[in-house]
């Protein structure tokens, strides 16, 4: 591996790194907080095996493939998820934010929408080909016109995939 592939590799895991601490900070770590909710949440289980499996996924049918299956799988309201995570809120332990990650505790389909959000990053993080992480569609869309640029995102956010698993093994647990 050259010094270039090796810094890039480096990279990718501190982007996935800060990207994982943004969603555990955002909405797991508050999940923890909520004295009610004792037991491994749908969307905690439903995130940690989505991360475990997607690699694969990858591997075997592509990533528009994997992308289509976590956009068919995730949940309508993948838009406000994004907005959890992304912090509106989250600084202020307001009732309605807090009745929303409860809301979104239950639900499998969640986890899905997270994951998605998560391979939306790592394929701007590549610098290859820019997606609007708000518009899933488009970026499969987008994908799918630039055939030889998805493949290559392939290769290059496999890293970043893997360190993500690690981290959903190592903080999340499942069922």
């Amino acid at each position: 591996m050259s010094k270039e592939g090796f810094k890039l590799e480096k990279d990718s895991i501190k982007v996935s790194i800060d990207l994982f601490d943004s969603i555990y900070g955002s909405i797991f770590k508050k999940l923890k907080e909520i004295p009610e909710i004792k037991e491994v949440t749908n969307m905690e289980a439903s995130l940690r095996a989505r991360s475990r499996e997607m690699p694969s996924l990858i591997q075997e049918i592509g990533l528009i493939g994997a992308l289509s299956y976590c956009f068919s799988k995730g949940s309508e309201d993948y838009n406000e998820i994004i907005e959890l995570i992304k912090g509106k809120g989250s600084k202020e332990q307001t009732e309605e934010y807090i009745k929303k990650i409860k809301d979104f505790a239950e639900k499998t389909d969640t986890g899905y929408s997270i994951y998605l959000y998560i391979l939306l990053n790592a394929i701007n993080y590549t610098g290859i080909l820019n997606v609007d992480i708000n518009k899933p569609y488009d970026a499969i869309k987008a994908l799918s016109m630039n055939l030889n640029k998805t493949r290559i995102i392939e290769r290059m956010i496999m890293p970043y995939l893997l360190q993500t698993k690690r981290l959903c093994e190592g903080m999340l647990r499942g069922k």
